[in-house]
């Protein structure tokens, strides 16, 4: 699914590739009781903030199709 997300033609003030690393970051705290900083909490915010509506946008706009 990040793939799918990551491939999308779009413009962001931040690389969709960052995708991957929210997911490392869940991953690790979901599956390895990785307890995140306050300043990862802030990183992974950043990215949604930067990323969330350009892909929901595009998202919705292929789903439409």
């Amino acid at each position: 699914m990040i793939d799918a997300l990551t491939s999308l033609k779009i413009a962001t003030s931040r690389p969709l590739l960052l995708l991957h690393e929210l997911r490392k970051l869940r991953h690790n705290i979901n599956y390895e009781g990785h307890i995140p900083s306050e300043s990862e909490l802030n990183y992974a915010l950043e990215i949604k903030q930067a990323l969330w509506k350009p892909v929901l946008t595009e998202v919705k706009k292929q789903i439409e199709q």
